[in-house]
């Protein structure tokens, strides 16, 4: 997504611009994407890592994803599940996300 082969730059930077962060200051969300970063106040997604990312969950039946891409790319994480709301993705990809940080 960040490789402009695949969509050009204007599309990927509407698909990470926020739009409605006018209507509600706490949920910064592009078309699909939450995206963090430091001049946002956004709630939703927010992990206490330095930088900026975006990230896109879903869930189902009892399964549940969340991909976070963080410093333009260079470090991507995928988190699947099948245990339902009996795992906290957001903190599992936190403490992934510090210990890359801190090597």
């Amino acid at each position: 997504m960040l490789d402009p082969t695949l969509i050009s730059i204007e599309s990927r930077d509407l698909i990470l611009t926020n739009h409605i962060g006018e209507l509600n200051p706490e949920v910064s969300y592009g078309y699909g994407w939450a995206i963090i970063d430091s001049e946002s106040n956004a709630r939703m997604g927010r992990m206490n890592v330095p930088g900026n990312y975006f990230i896109h969950g879903g869930a189902t039946d009892g399964y549940r994803s969340l991909l976070t891409v963080c410093k333009d790319g260079e470090w991507i994480v995928a988190h699947l599940t099948n245990i339902g709301e009996r795992a906290n993705e957001l903190a599992i990809t936190e403490s992934i996300l510090n210990l890359l940080i801190n090597e």
